[in-house]
């Protein structure tokens, strides 16, 4: 694994990581939508590492772009819990930043998966999107979606993230791989769901119910004869933190 280089002048933190994230990402974006970016990075100071200061997150908002930053240890908790904003940083094709230690964990990426859980934790995401879209839970109501769900009895991007998460988890469970663009498995999909995002006038709340509900039974079955088992490596977690931050507490020190 290659060493962290750390320079005499530090800042408070060294990115290992960084994409560009949301629709752009998900080849789904349209003119109107936000740039939003994704990293990863480590501590630079002892009391941030391993004393009493936490830093394990930084979030920043511009005019033009957001940007979600996570500490590496934070970032490995949150994989472990199946998370699928951090699950998508490891199958990401193109990266602006990719350290060493942190193409470690793309090597490994199935080893820092929890199959059983990922299965869970989809169903439960789904539950929460679908209950978003009818408007049955607020959650963050923005203004458009407020004014979709007024106008045409739903939210379309909120279903357009319903069915994607659905058809992410049986290519999942089929295939083993984690699909960012869904225009490289099955252009129809991709075309559909970004219809209903940017034309949602020429769909009906009944129609895209009864396909979230035909999806999910799809993935209930493609999870049920998987042969995608895979468990989270703590012992390989500690690793690749343990290699990432000694040249740092060694320089620190």
């Amino acid at each position: 694994m290659g060493h962290i280089s750390v320079k005499r002048e530090r800042n408070t933190m060294i990115t290992i990581c960084k994409y560009l994230a949301g629709s752009h990402l998900y080849n789904l974006a349209t003119e109107h939508s936000d740039i939003d970016y994704r990293s990863i990075f480590l501590n630079e100071s002892i009391g941030e590492i391993i004393g009493l200061n936490r830093h394990d997150h930084s979030v920043s908002k511009s005019e033009t772009e957001d940007n979600v930053a996570y500490e590496l240890r934070r970032f490995l908790s949150l994989l472990k819990k199946t998370n699928t904003q951090v699950v998508e940083a490891l199958w990401v094709k193109k990266y602006e930043i990719s350290h060493d230690c942190f193409k470690q964990l793309i090597e490994n990426r199935l080893k820092l998966m929890d199959s059983e859980l990922f299965y869970r934790s989809l169903k439960g995401y789904l539950f929460s999107e679908y209950r978003l879209a009818i408007g049955q839970r607020m959650g963050r109501l923005g203004a458009q979606r407020a004014e979709n769900i007024e106008k045409f009895d739903f939210s379309p991007k909120n279903f357009c993230m319903l069915l994607r998460l659905c058809q992410t988890g049986i290519i999942f469970f089929r295939h083993g791989v984690y699909p960012l663009d869904l225009s490289e498995f099955d252009k129809d999909f991709h075309k559909l769901i970004f219809e209903i995002k940017t034309k949602p006038q020429e769909f009906k709340l009944e129609v895209l119910t009864k396909w979230a509900i035909e999806k999910e039974k799809e993935l209930d079955l493609a999870y049920q004869n998987t042969k995608i088992v895979t468990r989270f490596d703590e012992k390989l977690a500690n690793s690749i933190i343990f290699d990432a931050y000694m040249p740092i507490l060694e320089f620190c020190g």
